[in-house]
Order: C-alpha cells, then structure tokens, then sequence
C-alpha cells in the first residue's frame, strides 16, 4: 500500500511539475499604431450624443509593452469637431442664440494600457481576443473657427468674450478597447475614449457677452452675437453666452491596426519557481 501511494504521488508530482515548468518571456518589440474614427464633442453648443460623420480623426503612435498586462502608449491625433444652436432643442434659448463652431485640432497623448488578459509570446498562449482599459494625459491644441457670408474667421483673435485664452490645454483621455490579434505581429483594435479638458473654450463660448462695438475688427461683433442673424434682439451686455462651471470635452471612437517591428527573438522559456 505504501509503494502504491509513494508512486501515486510521484505521477501527480511530475504532472503538475510539466504543466507549470515553464513559462514565455512577454515580447518587448515596439509596436507601430494606426486608424482612424469618429469624434463628438460636447460643450455649450452641444449636447446631444448623435455623432456627426463630418467629425472624423486620424492617428498614429507606438505601442511598448511593460508586462503582460500592462502597455504604454505614445500618439498623436488630427481631429475635427464641430457644434451649432440650430441643431439644439427648440426650448432653452439656444437656437436663439445661434452661434456655430468647427475646429480642426491636434492631440498628443501617452497613455497606460491595461489588458484585462495577460498576453504571452508563445503561439499556443497568444489570446485571439482581449478586452482592455486605457488612462493618461496629453494636449491638445485647438483653433475654433465660425462661417460668416461664406467665409471661415478664426474665433480666437477675435476675443468675442473679451477673453485671451490659450490654444493649447490639458487633456485626460479615459477609455476602454476590444482588441482582436490577426497573428503574432497584428492585431484589430475598437476603441471608445472621452478626453476631458481643462478649458472650456474648444467652441469659444463659456461665459457672458461682452460690448464689442469698438472691436479692431469689423466682423467681431457680429461673430461675437449672432442673435440678430436669427432674427431677435441683441443680447443684454453681461448677459449670458455660456457655462463658465463646466469645461468642454470631446469623445472618439477608433478604428486601429497594431503591428509590431522588427523580427521577433527565439521564444524563451523561463522556468519557474514550483513548490510542493
């Protein structure tokens, strides 16, 4: 009985042993990045959640794994957003107001990426599918622009609110992803991202009208005031044109390819650590 039990545990011992000898080294390679979307953007002259197929981006970066779960990424992004009063509620005052934007903007962002599976180099141990969270901070530059008798005025120098503010502000993209792997060197991305910022100037609108009947150029108060157009009053001076309590912020959803560079190092298999 002792001799059967001896060999009883020995067959169990080196099954267990063979299944967790090894393990796969994470592939280190860089990974370049690429695709295309779809934006929104949400602010004073919009808050619907109906995407607007003129509002499209593109973007490239590289990808660096840390771990098998965890990837770091770098990239950068050409974006249009876009918003107008006519398209709002026929309650509130906003198509009253009438003012319009368009923006052609830039991004940069580095942001953390974490698979919700960990990813292996091995072919038998690559995961077709894998979900994953995203964070970070970036940039963005930002340049809104209105359309007067056919021609397009960039809304910034203009100062219609009376206020110098920056082109540039502070970003923090939050998101989550499907990714699909094509085979070891390629894979299909979906992502939904919402970038939160810390201006509330991406369509010029944020606080009150201000008097522009003196302003440098002829076009600014009108630009500044477009009640008239719509065929009301003039708004009061002090009067308010937006929201100054809440920031501006625009979502994407991407479509992207990753394909990692370079030639892939000899699988190395690690042995690891077992105990009884």
């Amino acid at each position: 009985m002792k001799s059967i039990v001896t060999i009883l545990f020995f067959l169990i011992n080196f099954q267990l042993h063979s299944q967790s000898f090894y393990k796969y080294e994470k592939d280190k390679r860089f990974s370049f990045i690429s695709g295309v979307g779809i934006n929104n953007y949400y602010g004073e002259l919009n808050d619907s959640h109906k995407f607007d197929f003129r509002n499209l981006n593109m973007s490239i970066g590289l990808q660096y794994p840390l771990t098998s779960s965890i990837e770091i990424r770098s990239e950068f992004m050409y974006y249009t957003i876009g918003g107008d009063d006519k398209n709002a509620p026929s309650v509130g005052g906003r198509r009253e107001r009438n003012l319009s934007f368009r923006g052609n903007n830039f991004e940069y962002t580095v942001t953390s990426v974490f698979n919700l599976f960990q990813e292996h180099l091995s072919r038998t141990q690559q995961r077709k599918t894998n979900f994953y969270l995203l964070g970070g901070l970036g940039i963005t530059h930002f340049n809104p622009k209105a359309e007067y008798e056919g021609e397009w005025y960039k809304l910034r120098p203009l100062k219609t609110e009376g206020v110098d503010y920056s082109p540039i502000a502070l970003i923090i993209p939050v998101g989550m992803g499907i990714k699909y792997q094509i085979d070891m060197n390629t894979a299909f991305v979906a992502e939904c991202t919402y970038r939160f910022s810390n201006t509330d100037y991406l369509d010029d609108v944020s606080n009150r009208y201000v008097d522009k009947s003196d302003a440098n150029h002829p076009v600014t108060a009108i630009l500044a005031d477009r009640r008239p157009e719509a065929g009301f009053e003039p708004a009061p001076i002090g009067s308010p044109r937006g929201n100054p309590e809440t920031n501006d912020g625009y979502i994407a959803i991407n479509f992207k390819f990753i394909y990692k560079l370079g030639t892939p190092k000899p699988v190395k298999r690690i042995q690891d650590k077992w105990m009884y």
